[in-house]
């Protein structure tokens, strides 16, 4: 068998003009309010998104306070009318949660979609109005 060849790392010239543009992993002010003109050209993907980012946090929230719920005022008393109660709104909340974390990935990923579209658009209507020679 033959032994693979190393992959040939990047020159060390390159790699400074990569530090010296993304400066040190933040995002510039400049670069933030682009990004953000973009992402408000959907608002009601980007908004929807958010909301189904707080419901599901919310209902992440209520699931040990539902258990605590239910052990001090249903398993402990014996009460099963109560308990059975609790596992009705267990099971609620963990569907909210698990449809409103799937329905906020799906949102942002078409959110990205279609900035990125429209970023790639943009370029390429830039290039076809660029004068052919130099």
């Amino acid at each position: 068998m033959a032994k693979r060849q190393p992959k040939s790392q990047p020159s060390s010239e390159i790699l400074g003009d990569l530090e010296e543009q993304n400066s040190g992993g933040r995002i510039q002010a400049g670069e933030l309010k682009k990004l953000l003109r973009y992402l408000m050209a959907y608002p009601a993907l980007l908004w929807g998104g958010l909301a189904l980012i707080l419901a599901a946090t919310a209902a992440g929230l209520l699931e040990p306070r539902i258990f605590g719920y239910a052990i001090d005022e249903a398993i402990l008393p014996k009460r099963l009318d109560r308990l059975q109660t609790m596992a009705v709104a267990f099971l609620f909340v963990e569907v909210v949660r698990f449809v409103s974390t799937i329905a906020q990935g799906y949102l942002f990923t078409l959110l990205g979609q279609r900035v990125m579209q429209r970023l790639r658009l943009e370029l390429l209507s830039h290039l076809q109005r660029l004068p052919i020679s130099l």
